[in-house]
């Protein structure tokens, strides 16, 4: 697709924008031109507290907590980028390709278009300029190794992206039938609320197994506590020292929850690809390359592979594959053949 066939495409993106806010009302034009200067400064902002961040904070964690502020801005930003999805459900495509087939365009081109237009969202125009503002002030202040970050943070830009886009293309194909729309947004809507409360109940039941009666540390602190008492009840010990080491036993036991939550963040972001990229960012901290090399490779080609099956489905899509029915044995025994004519 040439140049003008690319600003055909942006004018006509824009004008849809356009006149749906014209219908939408003034008072939602006035809403969304605040939320996009609210989003416009969010962004500058991000960029300018990451470069500083990573400039002057980062350099100070252990690599452990390097990774889990990698894991934080992760999993915000997939919160955020997850609940926009959510309100975007009903459209699989702004632009319908059927209606431009006609056009001297191809699909691919258009499909490309549409693909770049899903992507501009809040939680991009904050979050990837903080994790672009974080690699800036890593690598002043760490040095060249920290370069990975930029291809780190484009491929799991690019995987994210794509998935969402062949997610959306697949929740299309369903909702052609319209007796399944309300099911499946309603599924999707339980799934996103169940997703986001996984890590409240894993964190609450592991709470209470790791502390219940009758465990290995249940047990050792509850002896631990009844010597302090003890030596308290024989005067061995002032009120004050009581209470100092018993804080001391409690900050000892929220230490090993957080190692606890260390190891199964190391594990998790090892083997899930949505923590290669923190990851590959705390190993390149300690000067370790091959992880964040691998985790880039891995994340574009998952990201090159869903943005294939995307077009797929959305060649399906838009030829009409999923609204065509295969005739039925009987409709074809009732069509007579050509011999007995």
């Amino acid at each position: 697709m040439n140049w003008e066939h690319l600003k055909t495409f942006l004018w006509l993106r824009w004008r849809i924008i356009s006149n749906r806010n014209r219908r939408a009302g003034a008072a939602s034009v006035i809403l969304q031109g605040i939320l996009a200067f609210i989003a416009l400064s969010g962004a500058v902002v991000a960029f300018v507290g990451g470069i500083a961040g990573g400039y002057l904070g980062l350099p100070q964690l252990d690599r452990e907590n390097f990774m889990l502020v990698w894991d934080g801005i992760v999993i915000v930003f997939l919160f955020f980028w997850m609940t926009e999805l959510l309100i975007e459900l009903q459209r699989s495509e702004l632009l319908s390709l059927d209606k431009f087939l006609h056009l001297p365009v191809s699909v691919s081109s258009a499909f490309m278009i549409n693909y770049v237009g899903s992507i501009s969202s809040a939680g991009v125009f904050v979050f990837f300029p903080l994790m672009i503002g974080l690699s800036i002030g890593l690598v002043l202040s760490k040095g060249v190794a920290m370069l990975l970050l930029f291809p780190l943070v484009a491929a799991f830009a690019l995987m994210v992206t794509a998935l969402t886009h062949q997610f959306r293309g697949w929740l299309a194909s369903l909702m052609v039938n319209q007796r399944r729309r309300r099911t499946v947004i309603s599924v999707a809507t339980l799934t996103f609320i169940l997703l986001v409360q996984t890590p409240s109940i894993l964190n609450f039941t592991s709470d209470r197994w790791s502390n219940r009666p009758g465990t290995e540390r249940a047990v050792r602190i509850a002896e631990e506590t009844a010597k302090l008492d003890r030596a308290l009840a024989a005067r061995e010990i002032t009120p004050e020292e009581h209470r100092r080491k018993v804080r001391a036993l409690r900050r000892n036991n929220r230490f090993e929850d957080w190692q606890s939550v260390v190891e199964v963040a190391n594990i998790a972001n090892r083997f899930v690809p949505l923590g290669w990229l923190p990851y590959g960012a705390a190993s390149a901290f300690e000067n370790s390359l091959g992880p964040g090399l691998l985790g880039t490779l891995g994340l574009t080609l998952i990201g090159a592979g869903s943005l294939r099956r995307s077009y797929r489905t959305t060649m399906r899509l838009y030829t009409g594959q999923f609204n065509a029915a295969a005739p039925s044995a009987r409709s074809k025994a009732s069509i007579p053949s050509k011999t007995a004519a």
